[in-house]
């Protein structure tokens, strides 16, 4: 399950990152990747990739080397309901990052009020 599970990692980085970037550029002529903006949003940042960087791949990786997880978690249904869920929940994220269209961006930039 550690190849699924590195194999859908990067599923979800072609498909939600590369693969959304190069349809907003094509459909409006920038990527629409920004980097955070203001002190929240860093840290949503960094969690997120953090959270990535140990369950996507550092965790499989881990797998691979010898490390096993919890007993209770290595039953073979609860590893193919994970690796579905997994699979289910990048076509979600595609699915709902096309209904945004062009206003899609990968980070949330700060929106001055007017005065």
């Amino acid at each position: 399950m550690p190849i699924a599970s590195l194999a859908v990692t990067a599923l979800l980085g072609l498909t939600g990152v590369a693969a959304r970037a190069l349809l907003q550029r094509h459909r409006t002529g920038e990527s629409g990747m920004r980097w955070p903006s203001g002190t929240r949003h860093w840290c949503a940042w960094l969690v997120s990739v953090g959270g990535i960087l140990l369950a996507g791949i550092a965790a499989p990786l881990a797998e691979l080397g010898g490390l096993r997880s919890l007993p209770v978690l290595d039953h073979s249904v609860l590893r193919m309901a994970r690796a579905a869920l997994a699979a289910l929940s990048t076509g979600v994220v595609f699915a709902c990052q096309q209904a945004m269209g062009a206003s899609w961006r990968l980070h949330p930039t700060r929106v001055s009020t007017p005065s």
